[in-house]
């Protein structure tokens, strides 16, 4: 059920067996709620199906954290469960976080409290994590995934460019996204790839580039021949938006 709270930012964390990742993130999560009261008013934690009590060890924050929780009856993906987050959330800001921990909270500290309430709050402003801006930093990521990364990263970038004829964001597939859902020019339909550049063709709000830093957590959920799934859906999604940014007008 949603809950009647104040305006704020709702956190939005997708989960699928993370019974041993997701505490050390929702410490880190508990710790930033408490030194910033007011701003992060709700966690909304969709477990996608897991089977190893990820939701059960969720739970034992509740007395720390202002939990929402939701749990897929099967496994449907990260994007569903963005989705299913995102009609839940009760604030009109969102921020999607992965549950690993690998781009933290605390880097709404690095933006200041003012930036974010005065500014990205008031106007309606996106704000995209970027791992390839000049003071960005990214620890721990192995050789192959650094350049699989890096490929795919230009490729969704020019068919962003196509489907929406403007600059596309820096680093689409960066885990820390803030935006307003209100800013949504259409549903959105993806389920386990490629959903970054859905949100990021459906958003009619000003997206900004910030630099975070970013550290790769071992225990990966991505098999590394799912970037062919993910090429592909990369490219029909491009077509899609460019259809419904079409029929917008």
């Amino acid at each position: 059920m949603k809950k009647d709270i104040k305006q704020g930012i709702s956190i939005i964390m997708p989960c699928f067996q993370e019974k041993w990742r997701v505490g050390p993130t929702l410490a880190n999560l508990a710790d930033f709620v408490k030194r910033t009261p007011g701003l992060i008013t709700e966690v909304v934690i969709v477990d996608d199906g897991s089977t190893d009590k990820t939701l059960e060890r969720v739970l034992t924050y509740t007395d720390k954290l202002p939990l929402t929780c939701a749990q897929h009856t099967h496994n449907q993906g990260k994007w569903m469960s963005i989705r299913t987050g995102l009609d839940i959330a009760s604030n009109d800001m969102v921020l999607i976080l992965d549950a690993d921990g690998s781009a933290s909270v605390h880097e709404l500290d690095r933006l200041g409290r003012a930036y974010i309430e005065n500014y990205v709050m008031n106007d309606k402003v996106a704000l995209f994590g970027s791992r390839f801006l000049s003071t960005s930093s990214v620890d721990g990521k192995d050789g192959f995934r650094r350049l699989i990364s890096v490929g795919y990263r230009y490729y969704s970038r020019a068919l962003l460019r196509f489907a929406t004829g403007t600059r596309a964001p820096d680093d689409l597939q960066c885990p820390f996204k803030l935006f307003p859902k209100s800013a949504l020019r259409f549903p959105l339909e993806s389920e386990r790839w490629s959903g970054d550049i859905e949100l990021a063709g459906s958003l009619g709000c000003k997206i900004l580039d910030v630099p975070i830093r970013f550290v790769h957590v071992r225990g990966s959920k991505i098999p590394k021949g799912a970037i062919f799934s993910m090429a592909w859906s990369t490219l029909v999604l491009a077509f899609s938006i460019r259809k419904r940014l079409r029929n917008l007008k």
